[in-house]
């Protein structure tokens, strides 16, 4: 992969080049092609276009758009491993506090989605301030 990587880079920078104008209507033609190859379907360049329009919303409104990528990837696989996790353990949600691991990785879930407020943040903003004044 190293050798085709250093051979084909070259030719991928010239894509840099190539205006805006002249390259979106490209990848636009090879997205709704791909979205039909998957299945034949309309319907899959209709859900294309639905996600493309709210993508292009979304952006205008300042929202990211990788944790949105993510989430839509990754969810059916957390989805089913959720699932799959709770029907050997009989529907037990003790199970994912039984183990030490289980517990540091929920915290630090909670943690990181709570950092994502704005209230939580002037808090522990202050609060570390106040630490470091001691």
């Amino acid at each position: 992969m190293l050798v085709l990587g250093v051979l084909i880079t070259p030719f991928l920078i010239r894509i840099l080049s190539v205006p805006r104008e002249r390259l979106m209507p490209v990848v636009f033609a090879l997205c709704v092609i791909g979205s039909f190859a998957i299945q034949q379907s309309v319907f899959d360049v209709g859900v294309m276009l639905v996600f493309g329009v709210a993508g292009f919303f979304l952006r205008k409104a300042g929202l990211p758009m990788a944790p949105l990528i993510l989430g839509i990837v990754l969810g059916d696989i957390l989805d089913k491993s959720f699932r799959r996790s709770w029907v050997i353990h009989d529907g037990d949600m003790w199970f994912y506090f039984s183990r030490p691991i289980c517990v540091v990785l929920i915290i630090l879930c909670v943690i990181t989605l709570l950092a994502g407020f704005k209230p939580v943040t002037r808090f522990l903003q202050s609060t570390g301030k106040k630490l470091l004044l001691r």
